[in-house]
């Protein structure tokens, strides 16, 4: 394989030729000296469980983390555990033979191990399946797929389940609801599940199996942060409770993570441990060697890699550059055009390409099935029918499995533990180093069998910081402390009216007393389901529908979505979509393009009708609205190769103020806030279709849907109608005064409020030791308002809690400390890197600068195209290509007028033989003046040119009739379109085109050799040709110094020479007293 792998190494050093910067980076992790089995203290009957599960260690021994494990647990088997090691460094191995050895000890004894999603539950009872005997598992609705099994170890066995959900009555999940009547799911001791599933039936309905519970395992514990964290936090005070109840101690738990900050300190606070219960944290003792290799030598370290250790090798590409495609034609260096010939990666390699978009990954997928030789893909992420998922996973863990593309999303960031993978290609970073590495994660995992990663750069300030220092860009650094909000109120108060309800049919007088005593323990407070009942209705009785018994389990993700809606075409299913994004992906008219390159039209909803009730304070009438709830959505097959992608608006409106807010919340001093509840709707708005050959789309507005509803109701026809979806949550908006932004145009603006909002939301966040996707921040400064609502339906209390103890004080207070650092231009390009990492996005703006992805297309007509073209280029930060058939010195002073000087600028015009005299005169004195400002200057000529564009910053393109000289700009009757490059396909190749088919332009200034830069109103000397007019510095007629005065004062200006060769009644006044002598 590591043949088959240098192999592809060349061909990318030989298809990006020309965009590939000339290092790569190493990355190693070395095998630290092994430990032997015999030394680490542990019982004969779990080093033959570990031997069973990594044959190699009997004879090679552990990892020194794996030892360090092992030892301490012997020395205490009573101590919670957390483990922060790398990817591939052993901890299933670790937290596997910690319960086993658990159970072995304990007949009677269960154990439930936990994970954040279902990928990596199904990924676990994978290597359960590998430990079991053969004859014991159980499969049901995919062949080979467990969903039970039976592990022997020493004299006994191990019987173990997954458990998952069974699904809404409108979409069962047959096969589990099977399984859970199965012996094989009664008896199991190990239960593998997510957590959201432990939350909701664990206590309510499997107190058999929580009786006898001895341990809990929680994978991925770095993503048990923010709300959901706060949420875990109190699910496991609910479980501690419940096993007081039953007279059993407290199961102990063990965290698995990548590397965590202050790791025990979380790990204390997320399983409540008190001074008394010790939390043992193994780190990590091998350490990452990065360091820059020569690009060269990259084919010949895969080809012999080193056994010490695990491998793989960073190639990166510079996505600003071109390169040469088949047709031989420049082309953008897109990752995804190296995957257009299959021999690029070869037929054993197994390669996976990330990308930001599931609907992007499906068009790529698409776009190489048309490809005659393109690569073959698989495509994976979150919107594959689960049935599915499992086959792809299932294929990729087959050793046997060679020469399969996978394109997926960020499920497989840390969703699939996949071992079978040698090649990882980026065409886009993500937004966070943790992402990257976690992605780069998915390869190089085994020894002898290194990784490849070939990833694109882009213009974005965290990607060129990775090319500043690539060893700190490639080395995990460790997470920001990972932050509980643990006081939140309403999330307390939700937790413990679930307790209320866990046990309401189980408890006789002497339970209620343990109840209550262990819930005022647990919970700092008892109050009974009355109370608590009546408290939520008071203080958040409008915020959600109490009536329903099972509301206090929703939230726990802290998420608007309620859940995945299969499509389907009659029974069966194409996809499933997440609830909250039916607006984008299968709205009316929708056509949907999945997995496998077909394309399905939304025919009906399925659903039922329900009605939600509210009622005002201050209103006698009981507020109803009926709301359609979808289950499922009818598509059907159509042949048309086309896809759509909806569109939305979103709002917030206040519904209704709290009336209770205590007198210690702290007010602002300035202006007025309003807290209380907030409705969010979103409104359906139209859809764009793509034509998926083409590459062209089209927008279709909601009016002319609206149009096609009404007629099919009046034919009496079935046509598939979307309610708006709304819910209710928390928060406050404060008026907070005008402030002076007259100086900032709209778009400017709008940047200000966009950046500015964000980085508030960080730091308001943090303030109540979250995440900041769990607050929604809006800054409006026209209107001088800011607004902060929690980010789930029914609120999670964080907006409220910003309004005591000083944290909102303590947020302001932060942000602006820090923002007050980044000063200067070093500074500047510190602060944006900052928001790039602080935000999960690039925004970086002049401080009066406009966001390109705001522009807008505009024709502009006649005697407007200067002012549009000043305003942009005033905001220009990188680069200016022009384009045009000739020039004059009017434009060209209008240009440097405004254009900063510090940017890279180009123009490409026709050469000297292709142009009337008269005009190659004002040409070459615009290039003079270009030069003159430019340090970063370059000029080409091209025959026959007759394109007239202006590209801005690479990101905003002028095109149309207009010339770039006076009159056409001025008098002429013009039409230019101005447009962001990315709206007009392959616009920007086709630009770079003209630009690599022109060849070097040389205006020749005369010099000393002592001058390097020519003041733009010094004395000039242009090479004499047969219409070139001689400025010389030998000036000795009176009106040559006048001459040259004037065309010091106004270098538009024409000045008639004492002999002149060509006679012209197109004279311009000099602005001179002399006007008339001249």
């Amino acid at each position: 394989m590591t043949q088959s792998i240098d192999l592809v190494a060349s061909n990318a050093l030989k298809h990006f030729a020309g965009a590939i910067y000339p290092f790569a980076v190493k990355i190693k992790i070395p095998f630290p000296e092994r430990v032997s089995l015999n030394s680490c203290g542990i019982s004969k009957p779990m080093a033959q469980l570990i031997a069973d599960y990594e044959p190699k260690a009997k004879s090679n021994g552990l990892f020194p983390n794996q030892a360090s494990f092992f030892m301490a647990y012997s020395e205490n088997m009573d101590r919670n555990f957390i483990m922060t090691t790398a990817t591939g460094s052993g901890k299933s191995l670790c937290f596997l033979a910690w319960v086993f050895d658990q159970l072995i000890r304990n007949n009677n004894a269960t154990a439930l191990l936990c994970f954040p999603t279902q990928a990596l539950m199904w990924s676990q009872a994978g290597r359960l399946a590998d430990l079991s005997e053969k004859e014991s598992l159980l499969c049901r609705d995919i062949k080979d797929l467990a969903y039970s099994g039976v592990i022997k170890v020493a004299s006994g066995q191990l019987p173990w389940t997954i458990w998952q959900g069974t699904g809404p009555e409108e979409n069962p999940n047959e096969a589990m609801k099977e399984h859970e009547k199965s012996e094989e799911f009664e008896n199991a001791r190990i239960r593998v599940a997510t957590l959201d599933k432990a939350h909701f039936s664990l206590i309510s309905q499997h107190k058999d199996f929580l009786k006898n519970m001895v341990c809990i395992v929680l994978d991925e514990a770095h993503m048990y942060d923010g709300v959901f964290g706060a949420n875990v936090h109190y699910f496991l005070k609910r479980v501690f409770l419940s096993m007081d109840i039953l007279g059993k101690p407290r199961p102990k738990v063990f965290l698995a993570s990548a590397t965590l900050s202050s790791a025990e300190s979380f790990a204390r606070t997320l399983i409540s441990a008190d001074e008394a219960q010790e939390v043992m944290h193994i780190g990590e003792t091998s350490k990452q060697q990065v360091e820059p290799v020569h690009l060269k030598d990259v084919p010949e370290i895969l080809k012999k890699p080193d056994s010490d250790g695990l491998l793989k090798v960073v190639m990166l590409i510079d996505g600003q550059a071109k390169i040469t495609g088949r047709s031989g034609r420049k082309r953008s260096a897109k990752l995804e055009s190296f995957l257009e010939d299959r021999s690029s990666l070869g037929p054993d390699v197994n390669a996976i390409y990330f990308t930001q978009s599931k609907f992007g990954g499906k068009r790529l997928a698409d776009r190489l099935a048309r490809t005659s030789n393109g690569h073959n893909a698989v495509v994976y992420d979150a919107d594959l029918p689960p049935k599915e998922r499992r086959m792809v996973e299932k294929r990729m863990n087959d050793q046997d499995t060679h020469g399969t593309l996978i394109i997926g999303t960020s499920a497989l960031e840390l969703g699939v533990d996949i071992e079978n993978l040698d090649v990882c290609l980026m065409d886009e970073l993500p937004p966070r180093q943790s992402e990257m590495l976690q992605r780069m994660g998915r390869i190089g995992r085994r020894v002898n069998h290194p990784g490849l990663v070939i990833a694109k750069l882009s213009a974005k300030p965290r990607d060129l910081g990775i090319l500043e220092d690539p060893i700190a860009a490639f080395q995990f650094k460790g997470s920001l402390p990972t932050l509980i909000p643990v006081h939140l109120e309403m999330i307390r108060w939700r937790h413990m009216l679930i307790a209320h309800h866990e046990w309401k049919n189980d408890l006789n007088r002497e339970h209620a007393q343990e109840f209550a005593r262990s819930m005022k323990y647990h919970f700092g407070e008892f109050r009974s389901r009355e109370d608590l009942t009546e408290l939520f209705n008071d203080r958040y009785g409008s915020l959600v529908n109490t009536e329903d018994a099972f509301w206090i389990y929703d939230g726990f993700r802290a998420t608007a979505s309620k859940g995945k809606i299969p499509l389907k075409e009659g029974k069966k299913e194409v996809a499933r979509i997440d609830s909250i994004y039916i607006y984008r992906d299968a709205h009316p008219e929708a056509v949907y393009l999945n997995h496998y390159q077909k394309t399905y039209q939304v025919i009906d909803y399925n659903g039922k009708w329900k009605k939600a009730e509210w009622e005002h304070v201050d209103s006698e009438y009981l507020l109803e609205k009926w709301m359609h709830t979808v289950s499922s959505i009818e598509v059907k097959e159509i042949p048309d190769r086309i896809a759509t992608r909806g569109s939305w608006d979103d709002s917030f409106s206040f519904y209704q103020a709290m009336i209770d807010l205590p007198d210690q919340a702290d007010r602002p001093a300035k202006g007025n806030l309003e807290y209380g509840i907030w409705d969010y709707i979103r409104k359906w708005a139209g859809y764009t279709q793509i034509d998926l050959t083409s590459n062209r789309s089209t927008k279709v507005t909601l009016n002319e849907v609206t149009e096609r509803f009404k007629l099919a109701m009046e034919a009496g026809d079935k046509f598939p109608f979307l309610f708006p979806f709304t819910y209710r949550t928390l928060g406050w908006e404060w008026d907070f005064g005008k402030i002076d932004i007259d100086d900032y145009d709209e778009d400017t603006t709008r940047e200000l409020e966009h950046l500015t909002g964000d980085l508030l939301r960080y730091f308001l966040a943090e303030a109540v030791e979250s995440r900041a996707e769990d607050l929604v921040t809006k800054l409006d400064l026209a209107n001088h308002r800011l607004m902060v609502l929690d980010n789930n339906p029914g609120g999670n209390g964080m907006s409220e809690a910003l309004l005591f103890e000083g944290r909102m004080k303590m947020a302001f207070s932060k942000c602006r400390n820090i923002l007050s650092k980044f000063k200067g231009e070093i500074g500047r390009k510190r602060f944006d890197q900052y928001v790039a990492d602080l935000c999960r996005t690039d925004l970086s703006i002049p401080q009066k600068g406009y966001r390109m992805s705001s522009i807008s297309s505009k024709c502009i007509g006649s005697g407007r195209v200067l002012a549009y073209l000043r305003n942009d280029l005033a905001k220009a930060t990188r680069s200016l290509l022009i384009i045009g058939p000739w020039l004059d010195d009017y434009f060209a002073q209008e240009i440097i007028r405004v254009a900063p000087a510090n940017i890279e600028a180009r123009v490409l015009v026709r050469g000297e033989k292709n142009v009337e005299p008269r005009a190659w005169i004002g040409t070459q004195q615009a290039i003079f003046t270009f030069r003159n400002h430019w340090k970063a200057f370059q000029a080409r000529q091209l025959d026959l040119i007759h394109a007239k564009v202006i590209c801005v910053d690479g990101q905003i393109a002028y095109l149309g009739s207009a010339n770039w000289y006076r009159f056409s700009l001025e008098k002429a009757k013009e039409l230019v379109l101005r447009l962001h490059l990315n709206e007009m396909e392959n616009l920007e190749d086709e630009l770079e085109n003209l630009w690599e088919g022109g060849t070097d332009l040389n205006v020749l200034i005369k010099t000393s050799q002592s001058q390097t830069n020519i003041p733009r109103d010094g004395p000039i000397s242009v090479e004499p040709t047969k219409m070139r007019p001689k400025i010389s510095q030998e000036i000795h007629d009176p009106l040559d110094a006048l001459a040259l005065k004037t065309l010091k004062e106004n270098p538009t200006a024409w000045v008639k020479g004492k002999k002149p060769q060509k006679k012209t009644t197109n004279w311009r006044p000099a602005p001179s007293n002399d006007r008339k002598r001249l």
